[in-house]
């Protein structure tokens, strides 16, 4: 089987939109000569000029193979091309070949809406992105940031190291890909290749789509349930931000295991004694009644130590700086020990300690983290909030259910335990300290969600923060919020309107057609 190129993300544009889509592909040696004009003001003419030289392909993108070379003339034609090209088609993808004299790669750059560079970590790609950067900047007085680096670099290669470097350049990477075709490879590339042109098309397109996951303890169990509908109806995500057990949820997810896989992790907690392969008690409790020290080893049995470099799906993850209350947003760096900030409850869980900064559950500054993936310029963004409303709180209270799970034990003796020597039941210090904290969630979440474009709440009157013990429960209540809302999940994951865009790819050597 012939080996992938970038073509792919042409032909993924091409069937996300349904719309004309062009490929054109700028080398010096290869392809029809680009015809040289002797004023910038230069006009192709009403007609596709190069009508008899586009590879037509059916269900994939148009191809069309120009050839340029260093002439001033050419540099002034490049403004003209594009326009010409993008009056006859809807979107139109520039491939720069590496050995493309660099004022035609910058003038191309200049002139396009957005600019994907690719990168594989070595010193000399640093080096000559740098230069990029500064001579596109120079001659735009400006800071170019429609040009984003993708760093492209598998397991073997230290990618944390150059993605560091090129946040000092002050570009850091837009994305981390993996699965990639080389050049002497003849195997198909794998899954996260797919994700990640397809992700790339709807950048393109502006139709990403965002998966904000609330904090909100055991009942974030249903996140699982709303993320196995999304799958199973092919509706992809492009970013994920959570707080607490959303963060969870979302690193794991992000890793690349699937709803499947999330599920059975979440049962394996299933029985009446599961809860304590989680708690870790502290005594005496100074600080909090438990560690999270055994929640994050769970973690680590299924994402390791990767790095947020490492996941297939960029994920966002929401902590509070307990010296200021500050919101802290990790994007870098080890994704186990940013969950384990991210979900220290307080007065419930003992705070962690990261790079000297101390730090408490994500929740408390942002239960709904909506607001991170509008900052990342996300398209559209699905809530999935499992904190009730004091208006639901109280309906379930009028209408004589029992509110979030506090049933009282059938025996005298069982009320007794359960009164004096349950720090969760009703009443009690945990549960007080959690219904404060819901209390102060509340209007933040709510706030977030109007800011959402569609919101799936999965919850239930016997919902407890701490019932791992029942995953099925809260999974299949996931999974009925999302599939009661599905139609307009489906409506949210189709482009709108199409806008023309103009977006160079400018390729470095290892992966040059």
């Amino acid at each position: 089987m012939r080996k992938r190129r970038l073509s792919c993300l042409g032909t993924a544009l091409h069937h996300l939109t349904n719309q004309r889509t062009l490929l054109v592909r700028l080398s010096r040696n290869d392809g029809v000569a680009v015809p040289s004009f002797p004023t910038p003001d230069a006009n192709f003419g009403s007609e596709f000029f190069f009508a008899r030289h586009v590879q037509s392909r059916g269900e994939e993108a148009d191809e069309l193979h120009l050839r340029m070379e260093s002439e001033p003339q050419e540099r002034a034609v490049i403004a003209a091309l594009i326009s010409h090209c993008a009056r006859h088609y809807d979107y139109v993808l520039l491939h720069l070949h590496p050995e493309l004299p660099s004022a035609i790669t910058i003038q191309a750059l200049i002139e396009s809406d957005l600019a994907y560079v690719f990168l594989q970590p070595s010193t000399q790609n640093l080096y000559d992105f740098r230069l990029l950067l500064h001579e596109a900047c120079d001659r735009t007085h400006g800071t170019c940031c429609h040009i984003k680096a993708i760093l492209c670099a598998e397991e073997s290669i230290a990618a944390p190291e150059f993605h560091a470097l090129l946040k000092e350049l002050g570009h850091p990477p837009h994305s981390v890909m993996r699965g990639f075709p080389l050049r002497n490879e003849g195997s198909w590339a794998d899954h996260r290749f797919d994700l990640h042109i397809n992700r790339l098309a709807r950048e393109i397109a502006r139709c990403r789509i965002g998966l904000a996951l609330s904090s909100g303890g055991a009942k974030g169990l249903a996140h699982i349930g709303v993320i196995q509908v999304l799958e199973e109806n092919g509706i992809e995500v492009d970013c994920i931000a959570g707080s607490s057990m959303g963060a969870y949820v979302g690193s794991i997810w992000s890793y690349g295991l699937d709803g499947t896989q999330l599920e059975k992790i979440a049962r394996e907690l299933e029985g009446r004694w599961g809860l304590l392969r989680l708690v870790d008690p502290v005594i005496p409790p100074r600080r909090g009644f438990i560690r999270t020290r055994r929640t994050v080893a769970r973690l680590r049995k299924s994402i390791g130590d990767a790095h947020f470099s490492d996941l297939i799906r960029p994920l966002r993850v929401l902590a509070t700086r307990l010296d200021t209350l500050e919101r802290v947003v990790f994007s870098t760096g080890e994704v186990a020990g940013a969950v384990d900030a991210s979900i220290a409850i307080p007065g419930v869980c003992v705070p962690v300690t990261l790079d000297g900064e101390i730090y408490i559950d994500g929740g408390i500054a942002d239960p709904l983290p909506v607001d991170v993936l509008m900052e990342m310029g996300i398209e559209r963004i699905i809530a999935v909030n499992v904190i009730p409303t004091p208006e639901k709180l109280r309906y379930w209270l009028d209408s004589g259910r029992e509110l979030n799970g506090r049933e009282k034990p059938p025996t005298a003796f069982g009320r007794f335990l359960h009164q004096h020597f349950d720090y969760g039941a009703h009443g009690n210090i945990l549960d007080t300290m959690m219904c404060a904290i819901n209390g102060a969630q509340t209007r933040v979440a709510e706030a977030s969600a109007r800011e959402a474009d569609l919101v799936v709440r999965p919850l239930a009157s016997d919902a407890l923060w701490h019932d791992f013990t029942r995953p099925k429960k809260y999974i299949a209540l996931g999974r009925a919020a999302a599939e009661a809302q599905l139609p307009e999940l489906l409506r949210l994951a189709k482009p709108n309107t199409y806008e023309k865009a103009i977006t160079p790819l400018a390729v470095t050597p290892p992966l040059a057609a």
